[in-house]
């Protein structure tokens, strides 16, 4: 499978109802993201520029933020011994012990995969770029999340998507926020889209908790701190107020 990447869906997705991580990855299509989203009935994946944050957001170092993230995407289909991907396991229906594994690329997702993790390194082996997106055993929604580290793990940029099938909500929602490098917040832009692609005329959906801001404190809540070290990343050693 090409790391085909769109700006929209940038790493992975959730695919058909019922069926496992690698059969997902298998059934990605070539025109949206990394992995895309398909399934009978319509596409819950987010297509290439359905949102854009840089027209909502008020300040030039928001959008440029925006700018960016686009530009790391962009260098996820050549990323290769600078990508590090992982998958959280185990089987819902038996409350068993969860794992985390390290997977070999794209094709290789574990059948009880649970949540998929992709990690975009710099040259010294810092995390720029993050994403995660949970397994969706029902196929009735799709949700990611990006996020954009700075210097010493700080979060700068973070996109959350959510598609649903559920009529009492919409198709397609999106929030984003940028933040300076002391931790103030800069910008933020919502879009709410109908099965058509008009916008929402109904109930606004709750707003997502939003992430830390420090990337080690995102890392220890993830149980993902140690595993990444073993892969010599360089993880911050202090959690950044």
């Amino acid at each position: 499978m090409d790391f085909l990447i769109s700006r929209s869906a940038l790493a992975l997705a959730i695919l058909a109802a019922g069926v496992s991580c690698k059969q997902q990855a298998k059934a990605s299509s070539s025109n949206s993201g990394f992995l895309s989203h398909k399934s009978e009935g319509g596409s819950r994946e987010p297509a290439a520029l359905d949102f854009r944050p840089e027209e909502q957001f008020k300040t030039s170092a928001g959008r440029t933020l925006v700018m960016k993230f686009r530009s790391a995407q962009s260098e996820l289909p050549k990323a290769k011994d600078q990508l590090l991907l992982f998958a959280r396991c185990g089987s819902p229906e038996t409350n068993g012990p969860e794992r985390l594994e390290r997977v070999k690329d794209s094709e290789s997702w574990p059948d009880d995969c649970l949540e998929m993790y992709v990690f975009l390194l710099d040259g010294f082996r810092q995390i720029r770029l993050m994403q995660i997106v949970p397994n969706s055993e029902s196929g009735d929604w799709y949700e990611q999340q990006d996020f954009l580290f700075g210097p010493e793990g700080k979060l700068r940029y973070w996109e959350r998507y959510f598609g649903s099938f559920n009529p009492d909500e919409p198709t397609k929602s999106w929030h984003a926020f940028a933040w300076s490098d002391n931790g103030s917040a800069i910008d933020h832009a919502t879009q709410f889209l109908d099965p058509e692609g008009r916008p929402w005329n109904g109930r606004e959906p709750k707003a997502p908790p939003r992430p830390p801001l420090s990337l080690r404190t995102l890392l220890d809540q993830l149980k993902l701190t140690r595993p990444l070290q073993a892969t010599k990343v360089n993880v911050p050693a202090k959690v950044i107020p």
